[in-house]
């Protein structure tokens, strides 16, 4: 008992030290994708990514998604996909209102609608792009990337797709 106490109380230190070094940052981000070959689909994205700016310098965060495809001939309009990734992202202070940065989402998506039901796949996003601070830790972030994304269902097929993407970022 007096070890799980003693762990406990650690634990409970660690965290309160890592809060007062470390800070929130929520993102919301809207953009657009363009397929770079024939059977590469265009698509609409929104996502938003929850995590922690541990310095200037340094975030990491969760994010999920909503990808809007128009891409099947089978009459239906859309076709929509839920991504679920980690975002990194490492900053490079330009002035004191500006901010370069990388940055690599990497995660798992799944289709959420009647053709996609059966779909999903891994998918690898690297970017760059600025951010402009706001004020009061808000901040605009502009980014241009490459979607890497894995189309597999229950079987052998599975079938790789790029797209070069662009987004605008609300960063809190």
């Amino acid at each position: 008992m007096k070890k799980v106490l003693l762990i406990s109380f650690l634990i409970l230190g660690f965290s309160f030290t890592a809060n007062s070094q470390n800070k929130y940052q929520g993102e919301v981000q809207i953009g657009y994708n363009f397929g770079v070959k024939d059977f590469d689909p265009d698509y609409a994205n929104l996502s938003f990514i929850n995590g922690i700016r541990f310095n200037k310098n340094l975030f990491a965060g969760i994010g999920v998604g909503l990808n809007t495809y128009s891409i099947f001939e089978s009459g239906v309009d859309k076709e929509y996909a839920l991504p679920i990734f980690i975002n990194a992202k490492a900053y490079l202070p330009v002035s004191p209102q500006t901010d370069f940065f990388a940055s690599l989402d990497c995660g798992y998506w799944f289709g959420i609608s009647s053709n996609l039901k059966e779909v999903g796949g891994l998918m690898l996003t690297p970017s760059v792009g600025v951010c402009f601070d706001l004020g009061k830790s808000y901040g605009l972030n502009l980014s241009l990337g490459y979607n890497h994304q894995n189309w597999s269902a229950d079987g052998p097929v599975s079938v790789n797709t790029g797209a070069i993407g662009i987004k605008v970022g609300f960063s809190f």
